[in-house]
């Protein structure tokens, strides 16, 4: 399970690279939501349930090395 964590906790590192994540977002939110993250690994897609004031759920998609965030 540590792996998994460190694995996702270098996704986020790597995505803060490339892109912006939500304006209000602090770094507390950004691990509560790399210690509930479910990765499949096969397919790059990322799941990330936050525990936002609104419960957000974040997909995240590694396509060609360019991330796309899908906010639902």
């Amino acid at each position: 399970m540590k792996l998994l964590e460190d694995n996702v906790r270098n996704v986020l590192l790597d995505m803060e690279e490339h892109m912006e994540l939500h304006d209000d977002w602090t770094n507390e939110d950004i691990m509560d939501a790399s210690r509930r993250t479910k990765i499949s690994i096969y397919d790059y897609v990322y799941t990330i349930d936050s525990l936002l004031d609104d419960g957000l759920v974040i997909l995240l998609e590694n396509v060609k090395q360019q991330w796309t965030v899908t906010s639902i």
